[in-house]
């Protein structure tokens, strides 16, 4: 199944019918995939506004768990086959784990009461001032569009108690215990491969079932180790037994600044090349020649490249290509090259990261174009600025300068020297007058 469907999107479509109580869901199931080999099928939710208490102001009782997975329900709304696909899998201990974690995920988080009922009142602030004009054109009552509103607070507010009761009913997956988890300064916590947590995280799950967690460090730091109850675990990842009770936890990071950060510059990107590919150029802004090997360039989805045992010269490029064949009947003389980059640069928004082999930061750059500039290279002006501020790169047209000093670069050191040369040609000049004046004044009579 997990070869066919992507399975947590499957998940999430069903824990919104089942919170929502959307007494029509059976009939209006639409899915999708993408035309390509290997693609999964995906849900949409659609129709859904006959849920949260649309008819029944007492709805946020009713056990949806159970209507939307009977085996023997009518032929409308839930036939047998509509529900066929949840109750088989849920049948599967691994898919059940899954499901009930990812459900708890969205109880603690984005179906939690605050949230909902802070969404609840944004749409209600929106669309306020316009209801007395669209009653009054329609014939409704005011008061009856506030009643609804509040009906949908109630469901809000009540609605997770009873879906934790019928979870619990369902599957008797032990109580709900408390996870308290707290992220030091340089990275997060990611819950069940799912939930996000940056700052603190307070929430519920089932004892018997296992959390996964794991510590990510942000860019320019590294994971050191776990506090709290199960103090002096040292791997990023674990999965935390709830069923001792309670568990508290505090990932802790560290800064990691590799030795070349500062000297190996991200100084040129290339992406959606359409005569040589996609391809990065690195610059050594140090003294002396530089080994890669085992440092790392990621994207900003995690794909990796790592660097085999080649050379970057004082003050020299590279290369890192998608295609180096490819790049090099585009660019005959522009070496050395190295590569093939595993992942292709995405045009408008892309983030790219150099890591020590301890995952030690190097150089980041992240940029975001818009559709007119999509397919220009980026080129940074000078290798000593911050390449992390938008406003020291440009965008040129055409195939870019790789191995090359950027435009910019080569008219500043251009301007420079023709400066030293105006001076030095004053000082002469200087100096040529003082030493004329110095003959005469030894030619002066006493």
């Amino acid at each position: 199944m997990a070869s066919e469907i992507e399975v947590s999107n499957f998940i999430d479509h069903q824990i919104a019918q089942i919170y929502f109580d959307n007494q029509d869901a059976g009939g209006n199931i639409r899915f999708w995939r993408a035309r390509r080999p290997g693609a999964r099928w995906r849900w949409i939710l659609f129709d859904t506004d006959w849920g949260m208490g649309l008819h029944d102001s007492l709805a946020y009782r009713n056990n949806s768990l159970a209507f939307h997975t009977t085996a023997d329900g009518p032929a409308w709304p839930n036939p047998p086959w509509s529900t066929f696909m949840l109750r088989k899998l849920l049948e599967n201990p691994e898919f059940r784990s899954q499901f009930l974690n990812r459900f708890a995920d969205h109880l603690n988080a984005s179906l939690q009461p605050e949230r909902v009922l802070t969404r609840i009142e944004a749409f209600y602030r929106q669309y306020q001032p316009e209801m007395p004009r669209h009653t009054e054109r329609w014939g409704q009552n005011l008061g009856r569009w506030e009643k609804e509103v509040e009906a949908l607070r109630t469901f809000a507010r009540k609605r997770p108690a009873f879906m934790w009761r019928h979870l619990g009913e369902a599957f008797e997956p032990g109580s709900p215990v408390a996870l308290e988890l707290a992220v030091s300064k340089g990275g997060e916590i990611v819950v069940n491969k799912h939930l996000q947590v940056h700052n603190v995280f307070q929430g519920w799950y089932f004892a018997s079932i296992p959390v996964d967690v794991e510590a990510i460090p942000a860019y320019g730091y590294r994971f050191s180790h776990w506090e709290g109850t199960t103090a002096g675990q040292h791997n990023p990842s674990m999965k935390i037994s709830l069923a001792r009770g309670a568990v508290r936890l505090q990932a802790v990071f560290e800064p990691a600044v590799h030795a070349l950060a500062g000297k190996l510059v991200i100084n040129e990107i290339c992406p959606a090349g359409a005569g040589a590919g996609d391809w990065v150029e690195l610059f050594n802004d140090s003294r002396k020649p530089v080994s890669l090997k085992g440092i790392e360039l990621r994207d900003q989805l995690g794909h990796s490249f790592v660097f085999p045992d080649v050379v970057i010269g004082a003050k020299a490029y590279l290369i890192v290509s998608k295609d180096p064949d490819r790049f090099r009947k585009a660019f005959p003389g522009a070496h050395p090259v190295t590569g093939p980059l595993p992942f292709g640069l995405n045009r408008y928004e892309e983030g790219l990261y150099l890591y020590g082999p301890h995952k030690e930061s190097i150089d980041s750059v992240a940029y975001c174009l818009s559709g007119e500039q999509a397919g220009a290279v980026l080129s940074l002006k000078l290798p000593s600025l911050d390449n992390q501020d938008p406003t020291h790169w440009s965008l040129l047209p055409g195939s870019g300068t790789p191995n090359a000093p950027n435009p910019f670069y080569l008219e500043s050191r251009i301007f420079r020297e023709q400066k030293q040369i105006i001076q030095l040609g004053i000082l002469g000049s200087l100096l040529f007058v003082v030493l004329i004046l110095y003959i005469f004044r030894q030619k002066e009579p006493l």
